[in-house]
């Protein structure tokens, strides 16, 4: 899959809630996602433009890779998610099994996000409105 974004800092969301319910968007209950970024053993992400992270909603658990960012005017890139056992456990096993294959952890990113699905000119959209710490 390809993620296509475009970030904005400082967005008024009830604004944009409002425009993008009026558009049709669907919008679904807010959650907390914390992102636990590794670096490989191997090479520098930062410098290779990719990311590698275990994301944790609430109990469920995904590894995620990015690809680097593909030359355009939004953020282009590609990306594999993949779903892992749920739960404390499972996340902190994950977190010492890479820690044992050499990964070494960079930083957490905790965010609170409110996500809606949108129809529009033929394609579908996943849509966030992040309010990052």
């Amino acid at each position: 899959m390809f993620e296509i974004e475009q970030k904005y800092a400082h967005a008024d969301f009830a604004q944009l809630e409002r425009r993008l319910t009026e558009w049709g968007a669907a919008f679904g209950e807010a959650h907390e996602e914390a992102d636990h970024y590794f670096n490989a053993p191997d090479r520098d992400f930062a410098r290779t433009d990719e990311a590698f992270r275990l994301r944790r909603v609430g109990s469920e658990n995904f590894l995620t890779y990015k690809g680097p960012k593909q030359k355009a005017d939004v953020k282009v890139r590609i990306e594999l998610e993949i779903e892992i056992q749920p739960g404390d456990a499972a996340a902190a096993d994950m977190m010492r099994l890479l820690t044992h294959l050499g990964y070494r952890f960079v930083a957490v990113v905790k965010k609170r996000r409110r996500t809606a699905a949108l129809q529009r000119d033929g394609f579908a959209f996943t849509l966030c409105l992040d309010d990052v710490e």
